[in-house]
Parts: structure tokens; sequence; C-alpha cells
């Protein structure tokens, strides 16, 4: 990097400049006055839905330096217009913003829901050019958190869709976010490899000054790192030379700041100071805590020269602003700092606190080990690209012949399982059917509904018999894979054991359902249910699927309760309710469920994504279409139909209550004894 050691690689502004993509239909660089702004918002009442998102936009850009809060209050506008009118494209875009000016301001919590919802928008309406900047902005998200490997992976996801779409925009926010990844890992090679793709596309674009800007100060960046400081300021001199314009502000701080690090290195400190200063200005302006931390951070080993104190003083300051933000590398970096300080100024006290501090961030840097894993999985997509890269399919060779055909067989036979599942489904919910029309048409005609009724059973009975015995082959296969030491292969047998999981909870959800249609039939269920049994029962099976998110159960007065309901129904419609709240809760959050004897409620309460106001209606219907999770986790689609329907059989009954982006409350109704 081109500091020293007591101060943070300036890989860190240039990850923040890859968040502002270009969101793809609108002109990226058309620059608006006061009065151009008062115009467009005007014509918003009188603008056609298809040119609203652009106008919004327009709006946006021109707004999030110099009040983000009108910015936001535009946003979060239209996004309740689009709403109102129907129009999911334009709810996804301006999701999408949103996300992206929450991050730019250090609420990275707040932009990942945002662009999770976004995603899921974009994927539902098969929009794949907004599915890519989704993927971008979670993988610039995690970036900035400093987790490489989940950055990566969504990094890979966008590159592979803006090269299938032709979408050169996104290309080259994507090839600096991988390029930035290599850099901050140390390969400096691979960086320049990814930069100068970008300059190549960026330079078609003549109008692409942002990336063409991007491009110089990464580069300059990578020479840096290498110790040729001479190179590194004459490509940040290119990037001021094409950014010294209003509408280029960001990435003109950006190059502002790496200059006055150059000038740092030459010890040329007045100069250095000169353009540090400059920096520090515009982003106080703009209103960017964590570049505004960034450039104190970078100004401070020149004061320490003659001023230990004043270093200090700034240094805590930055540290304040680097943990309202929640960067963890960037306060680990100044941890190091105000220990060196500290140290010079004889305060050892306070040094051995510090060290302390920077030891607990250790385990959030990028390791050796990271460095690896962000290896390996570039060149698993690289090896899908072509042949032309050889020296990049040494990870391929790994894989043996036989073992990729293991997996190929194990993924055919989820796929073949999961169509027979829904083929079998089907036949027997069309049995149903056709047996409550001829019980209610021809009361006489027993034979009839016994004939379908047996025929239902022996439908159950092949499914449960013919699929257990290839599903505890395929259990018997994973876990026998597992004894490998490729980490590829691992990551494959995850993602397999996880396909795997999911078909086996939809066969033992039509299962237990089909069995329970069958048993109403015949009227054979007992009327008896031990709550804390049941509840115990299936919390039991769902305690991996939770684990694995990291999700806490709070039960409450859930006793040895006996209500009026089947016990095998009871255990269906819990394990649905509770795999729904986990499924679309977010990581570390809390699922709870609680009971109300007075009232013979329970309720289960999730902290997840909730669900729109206009589809709460919609969601106990038959033929509603599943969401993905907040994991991207897939669903059947009839789960809260089953629910509802057997509740009701039951006389009891179901609401839902729900805050999007806050969770949702489902509350069972039971039938007084």
């Amino acid at each position: 990097m081109l500091l020293s050691n007591r101060a943070p690689s300036i890989f860190r502004p240039c990850l923040k400049l890859v968040i502002l993509f270009i969101v793809g239909m609108i002109i990226p660089h058309a620059s608006f006055s006061q009065k151009n702004i008062s115009q467009l918002i005007a014509s918003l009442e009188t603008a056609h839905d298809t040119n609203k998102a652009e106008i919004y936009y327009n709006i946006y850009t021109y707004y999030k330096f110099y009040q983000p809060d009108s910015a936001y209050y535009y946003l979060n506008y239209g996004v309740r217009k689009f709403s109102a009118n129907g129009n999911k494209a334009g709810v996804a875009t301006l999701t999408q913003l949103l996300g992206v000016l929450d991050a730019s301001h250090g609420n990275l919590l707040t932009a990942k829901k945002r662009e999770l919802e976004a995603l899921n928008l974009f994927l539902a309406l098969n929009k794949m050019r907004g599915v890519g900047l989704a993927y971008n902005s979670l993988g610039t998200i995690e970036g900035r958190k400093g987790n490489w490997d989940s950055a990566l992976i969504y990094f890979i996801k966008a590159q592979k869709i803006f090269q299938d779409i032709k979408y050169d925009d996104g290309l080259n926010n994507t090839y600096t976010n991988i390029g930035l990844l290599y850099q901050n890992t140390g390969n400096t090679k691979k960086a320049l490899e990814f930069y100068n793709r970008l300059i190549e596309i960026a330079k078609k674009d003549t109008g692409d000054i942002n990336a063409l800007c991007n491009a110089y100060n990464n580069i300059a960046i990578t020479y840096g790192q290498q110790g040729n400081l001479d190179s590194a300021l004459y490509y940040l001199q290119q990037a001021l030379s094409k950014a010294d314009q209003e509408q280029y502000i960001d990435v003109y701080m950006y190059s502002l700041l790496n200059m006055g690090i150059v000038y740092a290195k030459y010890n040329n400190n007045e100069k250095a100071l000169t353009y540090l200063n400059d920096a520090l200005r515009i982003a106080k302006e703009k209103q960017m805590p964590e570049e505004y931390a960034n450039i104190l951070v970078n100004i401070a080993p020149i004061t320490a020269i003659k001023d230990l104190k004043a270093a200090i003083v700034q240094l805590e300051e930055a540290l304040s602003v680097a943990t309202s933000v929640g960067d963890k590398s960037l306060v680990r970096g100044i941890y190091e700092q105000l220990t060196e300080v500290n140290k010079k100024a004889g305060n050892y006290k306070k040094v051995v606190a510090l060290m302390e501090l920077t030891k607990k961030y250790d385990d959030s840097l990028a390791s050796l080990e990271k460095t690896r894993e962000i290896a390996n999985l570039q060149s698993v997509y690289e090896l899908e690209q072509s042949n032309e890269k050889i020296n990049e399919l040494q990870l391929a060779e790994q894989i043996s012949v036989s073992k990729r055909n293991v997996l190929l067989a194990i993924l055919g036979g989820v796929v073949i399982m999961a169509l027979f599942i829904l083929f079998y489904a089907y036949k027997v919910n069309k049995l149903n059917t056709e047996l409550k029309r001829k019980k209610l048409i021809i009361e006489s005609s027993n034979s009839d509904l016994n004939r379908l009724n047996t025929l239902n059973q022996k439908i159950f009975y092949v499914i449960s018999h013919d699929f257990n015995a290839p599903l505890l082959t395929l259990s018997l296969l994973i876990k026998k894979l597992r004894n490998t030491e490729d980490p590829t292969l691992t990551k494959y047998i995850d993602e397999v054991e996880d396909q795997f999981n999911s078909t086996q909870l939809i066969l033992k959800n039509i299962l237990n359902w089909s069995k329970a249609e069958i048993d109403l039939t015949q009227q054979h269920l007992e009327h008896k249910a031990d709550l804390r049994l049941a509840v115990n029962e299936i919390l039991s099976q769902l305690r991996d699927m939770a684990a694995a998110k990291q999700i806490t159960f709070q039960r409450s007065n859930i006793e040895q309760t006996e209500l009026d309901i089947p016990f095998e129904v009871l255990c269906i419609v819990l394990r649905n309710l509770l795999s729904n709240a986990i499924k679309f809760s977010y990581e570390n959050t809390i699922v709870a469920i609680s009971y109300n004897a007075s009232t013979t409620q329970l309720k289960i309460t999730d902290e997840g994504v909730g669900i729109d106001k206009e589809k709460i209606n919609e969601i106990f219907k038959k033929n509603v279409v599943s969401s993905f999770g907040t994991k991207l986790e897939p669903g059947f689609g009839m789960g809260l139909y089953m629910v509802s329907e057997l509740l009701r059989k039951y006389h009891c009954s179901i609401e839902v209550d729900s805050i999007l982006s806050k969770g949702t409350t489902f509350t069972i109704i039971f039938r007084d004894k």
C-alpha cells in the first residue's frame, strides 16, 4: 500500500467508489442545475411510468451528496408511488438505490436488507440487469465489512450475468471490485489484470469518466503497493485532470486523498497536507463519514511529526466516526496508529489497552487462508469461460472425473426426485378433490369413496416406501463424500446437502398432509394434542436449519396444555410456520413462540423481511408463487395454503400481521374446549 503500516490502505476509498454503480437505463453523467431539478420534480405528476424511474434517478444523483435527506425523501416517495401503482420494477430499482445511499453513509445493515429485497423483486421479474446490479452492490457491502470471500461470490455472480447480457457498465464495476479484492490480499499482478480490462471498456465509452478515473486511482494504488511512486503519481494526475468537474466530485475527492498520500511518501508534507485538507473539506461538506475518518487517519502521521497530542485528537475523532459506521477494518488501522503515537508520547498504560483492542479485530482482516479461498473461487468461475487461460485451470485438475460423476449423479437424483414428488402431490390433490365432490353429490356411493380412499392410501404408501430408500442412500453418499479434503468439493457438497434437506422437508410435508387428508375422511384422529410436546418435537427437527442462520428460539408459556386438535395436524402446522419463520429471517435474529391460555391463541413471531400489505391477503391461497428466503432458500409455494386448510377443518383459524423489513407474526386461534 502507499502508506507505511501506520496508516490503513487507500484501497478503502476506491471500494467506496464502486458503490456508486451505474443503474443502467439511466444516463449516468447528466448535470443538473436547481432549475432543472425543480422542473424534473414537477414533471413527476405527468410523466409516464416508464420514464419516472429515470426522473427519480436523476433527482437522486443531484441530491445524493449535497442534500442526502432530500435524496432519501424522493426515493422513498417513489417507492410508495410505484407500490400503489403495482410497478414492481420501479420499486426494485428505487429500493436498490436506497441501499446504495445507505451504504454510502455507512448504514451497511440497512443497505444489505434493501439490496436483498431488490434482488428478490428482480429475480421474480426476471430482470437480469437488476439482478446483476444487486449482486454487485451486495458484494460491495460485504467487501466494506471485510468479508472478502462472501464479496467475491457476489461479484462473480454479477460478472457472469453482465457478460451474458453484454452490459459493459455493470462489467466495469465488477472488474473494479474483483481487482480491489485481489489488491487487498496482496495479489497486485492479478489486480492490475482486472483494472486493465476496466480501462479497455471505459475507453469505449468516452463519457464514462467515473469508471475511467476509478481505474486510474486503483492502478495508482497498485503501483503504490509495489513501491513505484512515480507511476502512482502519474495515474493520479490523470484522474484529477479528468474528474475536475462538479458531477465527479466524489472521485475527485478520492484522487486528492491519494495524491496527498503519495506526497507524504515523498516526504513533501506541505504539499501532502494541501491535498489531504482539500479532500477532508469535501468529505465533510458532502457528509461522507467513512471517508472523513480515513482522511483524518492519513493526516495524523504528518501532524505527529510536530505535535503528538494534536495527532492523537485527530485519530480519536477518526476512531469515533469509523466506529459509528461499523467499519471494522478501518477501526483496526486506527487502533494501530493510536498505539504508535501513544507509545511515542509515553502513554504506556493506554498503549497496553490499545494493543488488546487491536487483537480483537485481527480475526476480521484478510489472512493467507482468505487469499487462497479467493483465488480458488475465481478459478472456478474462469474455468467456465474458456480454454484461453490454461494457467487458471489448476483447481479443476484437482477434481477427479469419478468425484464429479458422483456429484452429478446426486444432483440429478435430487432433481428427478423433486419432479416425482410434485407429480405425486398433484395426483394426491386431484384424488382428494374428486373424493370430496363425489361425497357431496352421491352420499350413498360409499363404494366409490372407499375405492378412492384405498387408491389414496396406496399412493401414500408408494411415496413413503419407494422414496425412503433412495433418500437414505443419498444421505449416506453425502456423508461419505464429506471425508474429502478438497475445499472446492466441500463447497459443492454443502450445496447438495442444502438441496437434499430442502427436498426431504418438502417430501415430509407432502406425506404428512396426505396422511392427514386420508385420516380426516376416515375420522380416526384423536382430537387431543400436547402443545409442549409438539413444539419440542418440531424445534428438534428444525434445529440444524436454525443453526445455519444463527437463529434463536424464544418460548413463552409453552406448557403441557391439551389442545382440541389432532397431534399430527398440530405438528404439520408448526413445522410449516416455524420453517417459514427461519427461511425469511435474517441471521442472528429471534423467532418467538408464545401461548395465551385465556384466549387459546398461539403466536409465532420472526424478525425477518416481512410481507407486503398487497400480498397478505394472497398468501393463504392455493396458487401463490413462493419467494426466496434471506439466503435465497427456495420454497414450495403451498405450505400456508395447507396450514389454513387443515386448521379450518378443525374449526381453528389463522391470522397474520406483518411490517415490511421488520418481521411477521402468525396467530393460530384454537377452538375452545
